[in-house]
């Protein structure tokens, strides 16, 4: 079956589409109303669990080795709280350089940075604190 003209463009517009707010802005740039004044952990959490810990996983001794998945050459493991703040500042300078997360994976989006931003200029409040 022949595509109709212009459909092999598709693929490729929806790639860019789907790009679009992807951190894209600086976040001098970032509407103040895009992020809460007060983030907690739990936000901040969720943010780092979806786009940081499938890569910076701490593993188990199970095997008599380690298990970690680290594909990042830091080895940095970003699962615990206590990870999290101690690598804040990282995390942090690492998103707003669109260097993590790595590859085809989305960019922190340029409200996950200002609400990670803020976290951290409130003090990096979290349970493990």
């Amino acid at each position: 079956m022949k595509k109709p003209p212009g459909m092999h463009w598709l693929p490729l517009l929806l790639l860019l589409a789907s790009c679009q707010g992807s951190g894209d802005l600086p976040l001098a740039q970032v509407d103040p109303a895009a992020a809460p004044s007060d983030p907690t952990f739990d936000q901040v959490n969720a943010i780092v669990q979806r786009a940081c810990t499938p890569c910076h996983k701490g593993g188990g001794e199970s095997d008599g080795g380690d298990t970690r998945l680290i594909i990042a050459e830091d080895d940095v493991s970003l699962e615990t709280c206590a990870e999290i703040v101690s690598q804040r500042s990282s995390i942090l300078e690492q998103a707003e350089a669109n260097l993590m997360p790595p590859g085809a994976w989305p960019r922190l989006t340029s409200q996950e940075k200002l609400i990670i931003r803020r976290w951290i200029d409130n003090g990096a409040p979290a349970p493990c604190n």
